[in-house]
């Protein structure tokens, strides 16, 4: 081998690898305009699209993608939320995100408690939806800053439904600690970073405290985390 193909190799092996995008959504300008952005990206690269839950579903089975971006309406009678569950359920790893004009709590909640790892809507703009695609690959939880003020606001406003008095109350003090820094969004790797702990202990941790709070998924102990810290309980 010579000296510029082991630069070339070098290059190649430190070279960050391209996330595989799937864009689920029924207007073709939508779609053209999201694969023209993303694909100028050198870190992401759109590799399927579709317009139906049954065409999402086919592609996914025929070669997993790394991240699906969900529109919430799709042919004016398909719930994405009931794409998202699918997916969840099927393919719990796979990391996804809502690019929907729907702009109220309600679709948030029911998006993430359904798997959704990221919420972005049309009015955000596509910095913030590339910025989001980033963060759930990184293992956070995404919600634009519009959106998280708002449901914040919703959340004070109708505490009765939403949420989850004396929640930390029913947790170890480990476990109110590890709690306490899914809230603000990091991965459970920085977490065990933080605390001095493997990765599989904070696994553990997050699975006890699941069980404590009747959660369903990640999805569910990450929102209710963040809930938890935006209300001042912990």
């Amino acid at each position: 081998m010579n000296s510029s193909e082991e630069i070339q190799d070098v290059v190649a092996a430190n070279r960050p690898p391209v996330a595989r995008i799937m864009l689920v959504d029924d207007h073709p300008i939508i779609l053209q305009g999201l694969a023209a952005m993303i694909n100028y990206q050198t870190d992401m690269k759109v590799v399927c699209d579709a317009t139906s839950i049954a065409e999402a579903l086919g592609k996914i089975a025929t070669g997993t993608p790394d991240v699906l971006i969900v529109d919430l309406s799709l042919n004016g009678v398909e719930d994405g939320i009931d794409l998202i569950r699918k997916v969840h359920d099927q393919y719990p790893s796979l990391s996804m995100i809502v690019f929907s004009t729907h702009s109220d709590a309600q679709h948030v909640e029911k998006s993430l408690r359904a798997g959704a790892r990221g919420y972005v809507t049309k009015a955000d703009g596509p910095e913030v939806l590339l910025k989001g695609i980033r963060e759930i690959l990184s293992g956070r939880l995404f919600v634009s800053e519009d959106m998280r003020d708002y449901l914040l606001r919703q959340y004070l406003d109708d505490g009765s439904q939403n949420s989850r008095p004396g929640v930390t109350q029913k947790l170890t003090p480990r476990e109110r600690e590890v709690f306490k820094y899914l809230g603000t969004g990091i991965s459970t790797r920085e977490i065990s970073e933080k605390m001095g702990l493997s990765d599989k202990t904070i696994e553990t941790y997050r699975e006890h405290i699941k069980a404590k709070l009747r959660l369903r998924n990640a999805s569910e102990l990450v929102y209710t985390a963040i809930k938890a810290a935006e209300s001042g309980e912990m």
